[in-house]
C-alpha cells in the first residue's frame, strides 16, 4: 500500500512539478486524515458520554 502511495506521489510530482500543486497535495491528504480522526474521536466521545 505504501509503495502504491509513493508511486502515486511520484507521478503527481512529474505531472505537476512546475505548478507547485504537488507540494500542496502532498500534505493535504494527511492533514485531512488527521482532522477526520480528531472529528471522529470527538463524535464518539460525545455519543458515548451523552
Amino acid at each position: 500500500m505504501r509503495r502504491f502511495y509513493l508511486q502515486a506521489l511520484h507521478m503527481m510530482d512529474k505531472t505537476m512539478a512546475a505548478s507547485g500543486i504537488a507540494e500542496y497535495r502532498r500534505y493535504l491528504v494527511p492533514a485531512l486524515l488527521i482532522a477526520g480522526w480528531f472529528v471522529g474521536c470527538g463524535v464518539m466521545i460525545y455519543v458515548i458520554f451523552s
